[in-house]
């Protein structure tokens, strides 16, 4: 199944948002709390991206799947999030070196090896 069906099978209503917020709870407080400018590798839903954005943070998610950009970008207009979304290769980001104070996945970084995050984190 690709990342797309995926997505698309559990479309983003607003119960399956605020539930999601709720787990995330402590993913979304640490992330909240270390700085304005925040990047969201592996975007998804876009759903923690674009609760970030209504508490006034620079949210920028990126993803290479564009049928999983295009549903993100669906979801941020009809939650009315302020996220911007990019088609980006989490290992060639397209930003200068500090542009963010905070990177966060949910289920992306598992797959790589430390030194593969590090690369990333630059």
């Amino acid at each position: 199944m690709s990342w797309e069906q995926y997505y698309k099978e559990r479309s983003l209503s607003l119960e399956r948002y605020i539930n999601n917020i709720w787990e995330h709870k402590p993913l979304l407080i640490e992330v909240a709390s270390s700085g304005q400018n925040i990047l969201e590798v592996a975007t998804g839903t876009g759903n923690l991206s674009i609760f970030l954005s209504h508490l006034s943070y620079n949210v920028v998610s990126i993803d290479n799947n564009d049928g999983v950009l295009k549903m993100a970008q669906h979801n941020n207009a009809n939650l009315k999030g302020g996220v911007t979304f990019k088609k980006a290769d989490a290992f060639n980001l397209p930003f200068d070196n500090d542009s963010f104070d905070v990177c966060f996945s949910q289920g992306f970084f598992e797959h790589f090896t430390d030194n593969d995050i590090r690369k990333l984190l630059r």
